[in-house]
């Protein structure tokens, strides 16, 4: 089987297992961030948005004193008119208590009304602002609101009194709008991200990891067993690859080694085999010459009882012939005897 056929799959090669476990763990780090930027920035946007609750009474808390110290409706109006275009600003009022009543002196927009229910409070800036809940016009309304006293300076005593009291409303919608557009730059930016790591390890993998393995397997797999030391390409690729200092490196270096054991183990091989035969030759020779000059009958059976054709040159003297190899042992030693008796 060709390394062609052993060709691994996309998605059963070491790269793409890589990127799943790597893009697996990023994934769950790159939400777990998200989400906490998008929690960080929406509480971020519903802080400013208390913040100009706030800062809309610095600014107007002295126009709302002059015109219930006045009692002049009109201009306090005038002035709700004004609010009613900042975006922030979803309703206002300014009313004053009476026996625990509310008397609105003026209004604009979504205001609450008695019985509306307070369910959380929190504090920004160090003023205090609800969340509360109530039904209006048949529809249940829950919006942030921020009250505050108002207080007159009177220019003669030059003291503080409260004149009345206001409120200024916001809702979810306002932070929502605010927080949107920074929303969408943080998820895309995470996406792109994504999509850019992804690409770039998937790339940075298959060049230093996937390829330099094909490169050796298929170097090991055009191995020539028989003629090792005539493969020079193969070297070439298996040193090249081995001179990388991390992990394939190692991989390859241990096998341009094991290529050398071999090829060294292969020649010694050899060379004990030529000198095997040199020897086995000499050998050969020399009991050649003892057989033909030694006066002993000097012979070998073999396993299916016929001679063989080493066997000193006294024998077919002895024996009375001069070519016994192959013969049968049973039947020349038969034919002595029966030459030996009748002489």
């Amino acid at each position: 089987m060709n390394l062609k056929q052993q060709a691994i799959s996309f998605d059963k090669s070491i790269g793409t297992k890589l990127l799943r476990v790597v893009f697996s763990i990023y994934f769950v780090v790159t939400v777990i961030v998200t989400l906490g930027q998008l929690i960080y920035e929406y509480r971020n946007v519903k802080g400013l948005v208390f913040r100009d609750l706030v800062n809309t009474q610095i600014t107007h808390e002295s126009g709302f004193a002059k015109a219930l110290w006045e009692f002049r409706t009109d201009q306090a109006q005038s002035i709700l008119i004004g609010l009613d275009k900042v975006e922030t600003i979803k309703g206002v009022k300014i009313y004053q208590k009476s026996n625990d009543q509310e008397n609105i002196f003026a209004s604009i927009g979504t205001i609450a009304v008695d019985g509306s229910t307070i369910k959380e409070t929190v504090t920004e800036t160090g003023s205090k602002i609800n969340y509360v809940s109530f039904n209006k016009d048949g529809k249940q309304h829950k919006m942030y609101e921020y009250q505050f006293p108002i207080h007159f300076i009177d220019p003669i005593k030059n003291d503080k009194n409260i004149v009345g009291y206001g409120a200024i409303y916001s809702d979810e919608s306002v932070v929502v709008n605010r927080v949107k557009y920074g929303f969408f730059l943080i998820i895309i930016n995470s996406i792109i991200k994504t999509i850019a790591l992804w690409t770039i390890f998937l790339i940075v993998v298959r060049k230093m990891v996937s390829k330099p393995l094909l490169n050796l397997t298929s170097a090991i797999e055009s191995v020539n067993t028989k003629n090792l030391q005539t493969d020079a390409s193969i070297k070439d690729t298996v040193s090249m690859i081995a001179k990388r200092n991390d992990e394939v490196g190692l991989l390859s270096n241990k096998f341009h080694q094991m290529m050398l054991a071999i090829i060294d183990s292969t020649n010694k091989i050899k060379d004990l085999n030529q000198n095997l035969e040199k020897k086995v030759i000499e050998k050969t020779k020399n009991i050649g010459v003892l057989l033909n000059n030694m006066r002993l009958g000097v012979l070998t059976i073999m396993e299916d009882g016929k001679i063989h054709n080493e066997y000193s040159r006294y024998t077919s003297y002895i024996l009375d012939r001069t070519n016994i190899t192959g013969k049968d042992f049973t039947q020349v030693i038969r034919r002595f005897r029966k030459h030996s008796s009748l002489n």
